[in-house]
């Protein structure tokens, strides 16, 4: 176990003590600690909740718990951490919602807690972190309601990874705002509308997942602009119609999974082409038997 002794140093700066075998709980004494700027306790088996008293380190910057088996909520002193760069929370047990408070946390640069138990409504007030944060990692949770329309004011975004909840509705127009965004995963969630076309300005996506969902209509001809993509997953949704022949224009892409839709039609010569001059390695789509609603030519794989 961490003993509680530890809150005795009270000039100690930092504390990595990660990928060990420590047991228990995060002691309370730890808020005793007004000095420390590292926190490392992550690949641990601790457990029992974070300790209200963390709130005490005002100087922390680096706070690693991940990957533990920490339960309870998130503990409501992490918000008073108002020069927290770094938080991850990630792979625990901890249930409830994210507080409004999280709009405090102007210095964070990077959110992790993803694979938990949360649940409610991303909080509109998560916005408020705009000025810093790059990398928002919210997926294996449940998360319902809508997609906040607030994340649009995440300017320096680079990475969004909402899958495996809950959530339901239209991708926000808004979200066109988001020019740095390189990682978007929306997958296996319960969205509908369609792909708004806006999502061009995102000119620096690299990934885009938007598979399991219930998106429809068909695919936008403007997903061809996004020159730098390297994978981009539409499969399981209600997609129709073709698959556009600007989507060729993808030099850079590396997978295409496109089945389980109602997608029909011969699959464009020019999207063929990158399998044959390009690096497009994986291209699945529902091509499968003699009367297969997609004719190809070139998929690596046909599914029914």
């Amino acid at each position: 176990q961490i003993p509680t002794e530890l809150g005795q140093l009270s000039r100690l700066m930092n504390v990595y003590a990660h990928n060990n075998l420590f047991t228990g709980t995060i002691p309370h004494t730890i808020g005793s600690l007004l000095n420390l700027y590292g926190l490392g306790l992550h690949e641990n088996a601790l457990t029992g909740s974070i300790p209200f008293s963390i709130g005490l380190c005002t100087k922390l910057r680096n706070c690693y718990l991940d990957r533990n088996q920490l339960s309870g909520t998130i503990a409501e002193g992490i918000y008073s951490l108002s020069r927290l760069a770094d938080l991850r929370l990630r792979s625990n047990k901890l249930a409830g919602s994210i507080s409004e408070k999280i709009g405090q946390l102007k210095s964070l640069e990077l959110l992790y807690v993803d694979d938990n138990l949360l649940t409610s409504t991303i909080p509109r007030e998560i916005g408020a972190l705009g000025s810093r944060l790059e990398e928002l990692h919210l997926q294996d949770n449940q998360f319902s309601g809508p997609l906040e329309v607030e994340i649009s004011r995440l300017s320096r975004l680079k990475e969004l990874y909402l899958s495996s909840n809950k959530l339901t509705g239209p991708i926000p127009v808004e979200w066109s705002d988001l020019k740095d965004l390189k990682q978007l995963f929306l997958a296996s969630n319960e969205l509908t509308g369609t792909i708004p076309i806006h999502i061009t300005g995102m000119e620096f996506l690299v990934a885009l997942q938007l598979q399991s969902n219930k998106l429809e209509g068909t695919l936008p001809t403007e997903l061809g602009e996004l020159f730098r993509l390297e994978y981009l997953h539409l499969e399981e949704n209600k997609f129709q119609k073709q698959i556009p022949t600007e989507f060729g224009q993808l030099v850079h892409l590396e997978k295409l999974t496109l089945h389980s839709n109602k997608l029909s039609g011969q699959v464009p010569q020019d999207v063929c082409n990158l399998v044959t001059r390009n690096n497009l390695a994986e291209f699945i789509t529902d091509c499968a038997g003699e009367s297969s609603a997609v004719q190809c030519t070139c998929c690596s794989k046909c599914v029914r």
